[in-house]
């Protein structure tokens, strides 16, 4: 394996990308060459904004045979406005693509090969406001408009995935170094005619300044990332926050 980094930083623009080459010898695979790709560029836009954009690239190609190729793409562009002065108001947005064929090699939680390949695109805005200093509210929305095949190969045909993700939450600073999370939150599902919803808990203590860490327990079974599309995300998570 071979990797080359290279990097840029000046007061207002980050840079940085990272090549990779590598060669595995496989008795099942045969021999597989390997290019992956990352890079990331941040632009602070006035001292409110910053402009984010990252690109992950991978592809795997077998001497042996076609089918234990495999390809992930994922492009990201995000915006934050953060004011200094008037606070009281964040957004986040967020724009992704993805295309992602699995290896085979690739299994589920339940030991079962993951057998299909998705493409598509998520849009997401998230907002808090704080209403007082101990009390904040916030919402998010997130769209994916995408496609999905049930098969690695070309033998079976993508079919449409539209899908979006609601929630509501309320932050409470209720004790000194601690904070109270309660999000309620719904995935709909469009071609499946289905909708999910329930409840996110959490709370948080600071550490320092510039950091909190929380442990929570998400009583829906899905993630509020559209990329995700299992159903395994129901339970206790730890969750770490940096402020800056």
């Amino acid at each position: 394996a071979a990797t080359v980094t290279i990097g840029y930083t000046g007061d207002e623009t980050r840079l940085s990308t990272t090549l990779e080459y590598r060669q595995d010898d496989n008795p099942t695979t045969g021999n597989l060459d390997i290019i992956a790709a990352r890079g990331i560029a941040t632009w602070q836009v006035t001292s409110a904004t910053r402009v984010h954009a990252k690109l992950h690239m991978s592809k795997t190609a077998s001497a042996l045979d076609p089918t234990f190729d495999a390809e992930f793409s994922e492009y990201v562009v995000a915006a934050a406005y953060r004011p200094i002065v008037h606070d009281r108001l964040n957004i986040l947005f967020k724009y992704t693509y993805l295309e992602d064929l699995p290896s085979p090699a690739q299994v589920s939680a339940l030991g079962v090969p993951i057998d299909f390949a998705q493409r598509g695109h998520v849009a997401a805005i998230d907002a808090t406001f704080q209403l007082t200093r101990s009390f904040a509210v916030g919402a998010k929305y997130a769209y994916r408009l995408g496609e999905l095949r049930p098969s690695r190969d070309s033998s079976a045909p993508w079919f449409d995935s539209r899908s979006d993700f609601v929630a509501v939450r309320a932050d409470w600073y209720f004790v000194e170094s601690w904070d109270l999370l309660l999000e309620a939150r719904r995935l709909t599902i469009y071609e499946a005619d289905d909708s999910r919803a329930g409840v996110l808990a959490a709370v948080y203590r600071h550490v320092g300044n510039h950091m909190k860490v929380g442990i929570g327990y998400n009583f829906t079974d899905f993630s509020d990332d559209l990329t995700v599309l299992s159903y395994d995300s129901r339970g206790v998570f730890v969750n770490i926050i940096g402020v800056f």
